[in-house]
């Protein structure tokens, strides 16, 4: 049975570690250095749970984010793509044709459907306003 998604695009930015250490001057240890591949835009379909909400932090207000995408498996297989947790997702494209840019960290990358073969692909995605280390 087909698998019907109300397809948009969104842009991500996939992270690669490299294995170029250097010390962590705050606490004097070593750290793998982070590098980020171009922008690749694919096809899924976004749930966004909270946009732009403010929770209260040790530092005040923080506007903070959430949802997920959704992705065919077979899709990501064909392209070749494997999303993992702290790729970010740049942009996503509105209803008005034109991207609005987003800095949703990925906190979590789980296949769901009928086991053994899973069909679909779900990303969670969060923006706590304090994130560090984006492209």
């Amino acid at each position: 049975m087909p698998v019907r998604m109300n397809l948009t695009s969104v842009k991500i930015r996939r992270q690669r570690a490299t294995s170029a250490l250097h010390d962590d001057p705050a606490f004097k240890a070593p750290r793998t250095a982070v590098q980020w591949d171009a922008e690749i835009v694919l096809r899924c379909q976004v749930e966004i749970d909270s946009w732009n909400s403010y929770a209260a932090t040790h530092s005040g207000s923080a506007e903070r984010s959430s949802g997920h995408l959704t992705f065919s498996k077979a899709y990501l297989d064909a392209k070749g793509i494997v999303l993992r947790v702290g790729d970010r997702i740049t942009a996503v494209l509105d209803k008005g044709a034109a991207y609005t840019t987003t800095d949703f960290r990925v906190v979590q990358v789980r296949p769901t459907g009928r086991l053994p073969n899973p069909t679909l692909v779900i990303v969670a995605f969060t923006h706590d306003g304090e994130s560090k280390g984006g492209p």
